[in-house]
């Protein structure tokens, strides 16, 4: 708020509480002003051609000699600049919190325990961004009214943003039961349950918004993000059991019939009861069948918001139809070309279809943007070293690598130049790290033919034989 702000419609509004139309139109015209901020604090400034004055609220500035007229207006507006009742209705109302924080602050010099007032200061920091700020007039209102539920609230969600989500759950409970709030409390409490990586909390807390308001984006967007993150514990939980089933990867390359959440819960309750491979892969499906609907549905609501047109993107690229989820990162980037997430997500199809130039062409604005993204740097290693351009594909593989030490591809490419170097015994180091990602046996491979030529013959007939099963699952 710092800095040349004009005004006008504020301060109209504000003479016409006082004052009638036609009075307020022969002020405005008598006299001009405008409005500056300094420290966040408003300076009304006056400007006819022989003299100026500076107004702060609270002293005046003469810069030059004041005219009769001129010595008019300074009383209207001393008036009006200190009535701060008027000032925080008003600032509140136009979106200025922080105006209007500063007007509550002024009314509480004269009533320094006035829950209402503490409870309005509070609310306004927090709306103007200042999170720690506001939990200092928002304590001092719940010391006097431990039940004032707006001063509850929005404590909790201040804590929420200073990364407090631990400390803003019962806050935010407290309002919730309370009732005066409707949807704010949910979606806090849905925050800060994913916040504290307990997503099947945070899809509840999500889903009871949507039917409270089937219009909230926010709602949809957290709701599928929800049921991804529960897909993905689900996924875990199926590779541990059955890591080279052909069937569940058949089923988790994407939904298969229209899920709703009843037939979810029945799921979840039959996996409580028995971890089977089968009921596993029914729930995974249902929750990626879930997570779509979800996502498109937040999309319909809110098509200007990037991060739902990067997460339904990311559902249907893993769903492997390309084209649609080629349209959600387009769409993320219209709407925040400087972000690299969608960059990256267009990048990934391309290279995935072995579209190296255009894969390179993406790579090459997600590093421009995030020079030191793990997988962006992980692409562009393979790639060079496809083209045998091992020498420039070394800084990439590393920075991977550094990054996340589990990237599998990284690790190949590596490899890959390392054995251009003849150094076979690091490449084989570098690939026995790798292999725990082989898909299609094709790490093995490489690690077999690595040890044969150092003539570890027993390491190589395992890595060959691994090779053959990884092979063989692949083809299923």
């Amino acid at each position: 708020m710092d800095g040349p702000h004009v005004y006008d419609r504020f301060w109209h509004a504000r003479f016409q509480t006082h004052f009638s139309r036609r009075w307020t139109e022969v002020v405005f015209s008598l006299c001009p002003f405008r409005v500056d901020y300094v420290d966040s604090r408003p300076m009304i400034s006056f400007a006819p051609s022989e003299a100026a004055i500076r107004y702060n609220g609270s002293s005046v500035h003469v810069l030059s000699r004041i005219s009769p007229a001129l010595s008019v207006c300074l009383l209207i507006f001393r008036a009006l600049a200190q009535d701060w009742n008027v000032v925080a209705r008003h600032a509140q109302d136009s979106g200025d919190y922080r105006q209007a924080a500063y007007a509550y602050s002024r009314l509480l010099e004269r009533e320094p325990h006035n829950v209402q007032l503490l409870s309005n200061l509070g609310i306004m920091d927090y709306l103007a961004g200042e999170d720690r700020q506001a939990l200092v007039p928002l304590g001092e209102a719940l010391k006097l009214s431990p039940n004032l539920v707006p001063a509850t609230l929005f404590t909790g969600l201040s804590l929420l943003r200073l990364s407090q989500p631990a400390d803003a759950l019962p806050y935010l409970e407290r309002a919730e039961r309370a009732g005066t709030y409707a949807l704010l409390p949910l979606l806090g409490l849905a925050r800060a349950e994913v916040a504290l990586r307990r997503p099947r909390r945070a899809n509840d807390y999500y889903f009871r918004a949507t039917q409270l308001d089937q219009n909230s984006a926010e709602a949809w967007l957290g709701l599928g993000a929800t049921y991804r993150a529960l897909l993905d514990s689900t996924a875990a939980r199926i590779g541990q059991i059955a890591p080279d089933s052909p069937q569940a990867k058949r089923e988790l390359s994407g939904p298969g019939e229209v899920c709703a959440r009843p037939v979810m819960l029945v799921g979840e309750r039959a996996v409580q009861r028995q971890q089977n491979l089968s009921s596993l892969v029914e729930l995974a499906s249902c929750y990626y069948s879930l997570a779509l609907s979800a996502l498109a549905k937040a999309v319909e609501l809110d098509p200007g918001g990037y991060q739902t047109h990067l997460i339904l993107g990311e559902a249907l690229s893993e769903q492997k139809d390309a084209s649609q989820a080629i349209r959600e990162y387009e769409a993320a980037i219209h709407i925040r070309p400087d972000a690299p997430a969608a960059y990256l997500g267009l990048a990934t199809i391309h290279w995935k279809d072995r579209d190296y130039d255009s894969a390179t062409s993406r790579l090459k604005k997600v590093l421009e943007l995030s020079p030191d993204d793990p997988e962006a740097n992980a692409m562009m290693a393979d790639m060079l070293v496809r083209d045998e351009k091992f020498q420039e594909a070394r800084p990439f593989a590393l920075r991977a690598i550094q990054g996340n030490a589990e990237l599998a591809v990284a690790r190949v490419s590596l490899a890959k130049i390392l054995m251009s170097e003849s150094r076979l015994a690091d490449a084989v180091e570098e690939l026995n790290k790798a292999v725990a990602g082989d898909l299609d046996g094709s790490y093995y491979y490489m690690l077999f033919r690595a040890l044969l030529e150092l003539g570890r013959k027993k390491e190589a007939d395992a890595a060959l034989a691994s090779f053959h099963q990884r092979r063989a699952l692949f083809r299923k």
